[in-house]
């Protein structure tokens, strides 16, 4: 049985309260998590229109050795997927894996997507990459993990 890590202390962990990391500093501690023998590296969230933290996507790509970059998103707020900047720029930050959080808690899925359903499908192709968005109802499909081909 094989056991990969998956980290996610480059977004989740600079979200606490006080906890902030320059792009240096998050670039030098992806490097650390490289050589430590992490398996995913999510460096974060590549936010529309960002450029210092794309370059950041770019340049800590070059350094990685054995993890693979990890970048997170949001689902499509939009009916088309391939207009949804938020997956663009998960294209744009150059990574093979995403982790794509499905808005799930109905005040999101009511408010944001401004949907009554609770499953849908939204599939977008962008530059020869397919992107599948899940929105599902189920607490234990909040986060889910899946390569960019």
């Amino acid at each position: 049985m094989t056991i990969e890590i998956y980290d996610t202390t480059l977004r989740d962990g600079l979200q606490t309260d006080g906890v902030y990391a320059s792009l240096e500093n998050r670039i030098k501690l992806a490097e650390h998590l490289d050589e430590f023998g992490v398996d995913y590296v999510e460096f974060g969230w590549p936010i529309p229109g960002d450029k210092e933290m794309l370059s950041g996507f770019y340049e800590v790509s070059k350094k990685m050795k054995k993890a693979k970059l990890v970048a997170f998103g949001s689902t499509s707020t939009k009916s088309d997927a391939n207009s949804c900047k938020n997956l663009k720029s998960i294209v744009e930050s150059g990574v093979e894996y995403a982790c794509i959080f499905g808005k799930s808690w109905t005040d999101h899925v009511k408010k944001q997507l401004k949907i009554v359903i609770l499953f849908k499908i939204v599939v977008g192709v962008y530059m020869n990459l397919t992107v599948f968005c899940l929105i599902l109802d189920i607490i234990f499909f909040r986060h889910m993990f899946i390569p960019i081909f």
